[in-house]
């Protein structure tokens, strides 16, 4: 990897700097280190909160980070669907998507005359909202997903369905999977962080825990990536660069561009 030409490091944040509502041990270090030198982004395929919500969360958490810092799957989705010129939204969701696409001036339906379908996470998923997605899907409109993610990380160990168990019960009742896939792994969100700053993939360092999202959005885009909280020969690909913790991190990138540069 050539670290000379790194100038913004993008963290995700669920498994990478916290666990539900606390941070990782030296995650404020990292960034606190890093920022000195590069400028930085946080991605996440959280579909439940704004860019805002989430950079209040950090900010509660001790870390500085303003909104324009902060890039959901969220707004990615909405932006992609301004973008295509696509409204008349059924949305399978939480408020804080269904917010964040209503203040990019996109219209909502809550029957089955809407036009296109998005899922995202939604806690109060039920039968009554698949059968509206269903027949939405089955009159031609597309099938958007926030993002595909199983499961994800909380404290203790434990792990939390994902929107990914949204996007399959709709899947399920339909036959088949989504026409767009916005979050992690597409490289949707990197796309946008480049052309904020921009940056060329190759200036843009991903750290990411999941092999599956994070790393596979970086290669899609063309980023060098470190994978998070893994070990030696715990990942199934070779030249994955890997670090056990935030401490590893930084050990890794003083490695890479010499002692004393924080």
């Amino acid at each position: 990897m050539n670290f000379s030409s790194i100038r913004l490091v993008a963290f995700d944040l669920d498994g990478t700097l916290w666990l539900g509502d606390a941070l990782l041990p030296g995650a404020l270090q990292s960034v606190q280190s890093l920022s000195a030198r590069y400028r930085i982004a946080y991605h996440t395929n959280n579909s439940t909160r704004s860019d805002a919500e989430v950079a209040d969360k950090l900010r509660r958490l001790g870390v500085v980070a303003d909104p324009e810092a902060v890039h959901t799957s969220t707004t990615a989705t909405a932006r992609h669907l301004v973008e295509e010129g696509l409204s008349g939204i059924c949305v399978i969701g939480s408020s804080g998507l269904r917010r964040t696409l209503e203040n990019h001036g996109l219209r909502l339906v809550d029957d089955a005359s809407a036009s296109h379908v998005v899922v995202g996470m939604d806690v109060e998923i039920d039968y009554h909202r698949i059968t509206m997605a269903l027949q939405v899907l089955l009159k031609g409109g597309l099938f958007i997903a926030c993002n595909a993610d199983a499961n994800f990380p909380v404290e203790g160990g434990h792990r939390l369905p994902g929107c990914g168990a949204m996007v399959g019960a709709i899947q399920g009742a339909v036959g088949r999977g989504p026409d767009r896939l916005i979050g992690k792994p597409s490289p949707c969100i990197l796309a946008q962080i480049a052309a904020q700053h921009g940056l060329r993939p190759e200036e843009i360092l991903v750290v990411g825990d999941s092999l599956e999202s994070d790393i596979a959005m970086a290669r899609a885009f063309g980023s060098p990536a470190v994978l998070f909280g893994a070990v030696a020969g715990d990942a199934s690909e070779a030249g994955v660069v890997r670090v056990a913790d935030h401490a590893g991190l930084l050990a890794w990138i003083e490695g890479e561009i010499g002692v004393g540069w924080r």
